[in-house]
């Protein structure tokens, strides 16, 4: 046997550092693809409270019992809504929803009475 003092603790060391490397990178991708994950339910349920607020609002405006104000409750935050005459046929309608998380969203809608959908939406965050 050749003198071969010191190859394989190196060689295992590096072996071992590069795996633990690997290791490292592979936890960081999945810990911020799960928090992505989170976002985007977050993003997606907040869109849906929106969404099911605007039907519900469009609903009531087009049978002509919409009130000045209104509010709705959902599993995970609650929405107010208030209408603002713009003309006499567009109404403009402000959004304001409060998730139980603590953020708060906004967003505003303009109706058109003649044609009875909302014509326009855009967010205020």
């Amino acid at each position: 046997m050749k003198k071969e003092d010191g190859f394989i603790y190196p060689i295992t060391f590096c072996l071992l550092l590069f795996f633990c490397m690997f290791l490292l990178l592979h936890v960081g991708l999945f810990r911020q693809e799960k928090m992505m994950i989170i976002e985007s339910e977050k993003i997606y349920l907040q869109e849906y409270y929106f969404l099911s607020m605007l039907k519900t609002v469009e609903e009531l405006a087009a049978e002509g019992s919409l009130k000045g104000k209104g509010e709705m409750a959902f599993r995970e935050g609650k929405a107010e809504y208030k209408v603002e005459p713009i003309s006499s046929t567009v109404d403009s309608l402000s959004f304001t929803l409060r998730m139980n998380t603590g953020e708060v969203l906004y967003a505003i809608a303009h109706y058109d009475k003649s044609k009875k959908v909302m014509i326009k939406w855009y967010e205020k965050n």
